[in-house]
């Protein structure tokens, strides 16, 4: 009776650690991998949003911006003032959006950071996705829309190969 509390014991450690340990982005893999960003898939998971008018709040929910080189996957929530002109009758929310065709600018920065620019030329609610990356696997996203009031997110970045 005895091995078999300690046996449980054993594998709730071993299960604990394993759990610790997967999908980690160290420091050292981002910043080799960071300057690669145009050439590989990355995905960008949101923490927060800070929309321009109203309080920050937390992006609950699997939101996401899957970049390849040929497809753009973006589904964000959207917090923010339409003007006119807004689809605002649409059933999916301005930042839910699959795009095939965009132009993508890389610019690296004097502190390790790479700013990458995003600009779909087949969805005009979303003039530009401004990315900013870092090192240690934080991202910051600004978008500037067509018709609303712009938004921002801060997150994480990984998925460079």
């Amino acid at each position: 009776m005895q091995q078999c509390g300690v046996g449980l014991l054993v594998f709730m450690i071993v299960a604990i650690t394993s759990c610790n340990s997967t999908n980690r982005v160290t420091d050292a893999d981002t910043g080799y991998n960071i300057k690669q960003a145009n050439d590989s898939s990355w995905i960008f998971t949101p923490i927060d949003v800070m929309p321009q008018y109203g309080a920050p709040r937390h992006a609950d929910g699997n939101f996401s911006v899957n970049y390849s080189p040929k497809k753009l996957v973006v589904y964000l929530p959207y917090f923010g003032r339409a003007y006119s002109g807004a689809d605002v009758f649409s059933r999916t929310g301005p930042l839910d959006f699959t795009s095939n065709k965009f132009t993508m600018t890389k610019r690296e920065g004097k502190k390790g950071h790479v700013s990458i620019t995003i600009k779909p030329t087949d969805y005009n609610e979303v003039q530009s996705m401004n990315f900013t990356f870092y090192s240690n696997g934080s991202a910051n996203l600004t978008v500037t829309l067509t018709n609303r009031t712009g938004i921002s997110f801060t997150g994480t970045v990984t998925g460079f190969k």
